[in-house]
């Protein structure tokens, strides 16, 4: 009882405050810009950038195809319980040696995509596979590499190639269909 008394208060305080500020509202001249805080992006918006950043770093000049299964291979890692839960916390978490799990990710995270086009592209790319998620091209891939190079010994094996596109080969575990 005690705390909706005081949130009752605290409403009123902000509504006479309100009043206040309208009282003398009518003194700002019109057209005066507004002035709005920097206040950090919701986390929502956080993940689809570094969705996006991902996409764009790591099969820019790919094509779409190749974006899509980079950013399920994010996601698929998400729900898998042998990697963190949140995209920002699959992107920059370290290999075993201690090394990057996406190579972009060891670099300036706050300098800006060179490329506009693609980076549009990835931006929504991104935006389609968090908020109208397709079907997973890669079959439930958690890893991929560049199909050009030999198939590394890290991936063992217990996986399975699923996917090859855009210059790279996407693997998901065996027992994953």
């Amino acid at each position: 009882m005690r705390l909706r008394a005081g949130a009752a208060l605290a409403a009123a305080a902000m509504l006479a405050s309100a009043a206040a500020i309208g009282a003398v509202a009518w003194r700002i001249p019109p057209n005066t810009p507004v002035r709005q805080a920097a206040l950090p992006p919701p986390p929502a918006l956080k993940a689809e950038r570094y969705l996006a950043l991902t996409m764009y770093h790591e099969a820019r000049g790919q094509g779409a195809e190749a974006m899509r299964a980079v950013g399920w291979v994010v996601l698929n890692r998400t729900r898998d319980p042998d990697f963190p839960d949140g995209i920002r916390e699959v992107v920059v978490e370290p290999t075993r040696s201690g090394k990057c799990q996406f190579g972009w990710a060891c670099g300036d995270l706050s300098e800006p995509p060179a490329e506009p086009d693609a980076w549009r592209q990835a931006e929504t790319l991104a935006g389609e596979l968090l908020f109208q998620p397709s079907r997973d091209p890669t079959a439930g891939a958690l890893w991929f590499w560049e199909s050009w190079r030999q198939r590394p010994g890290w991936l063992g094996p217990d996986v399975r190639e699923t996917l090859e596109v855009g210059g790279h080969s996407f693997f998901a575990p065996r027992d994953v269909s």
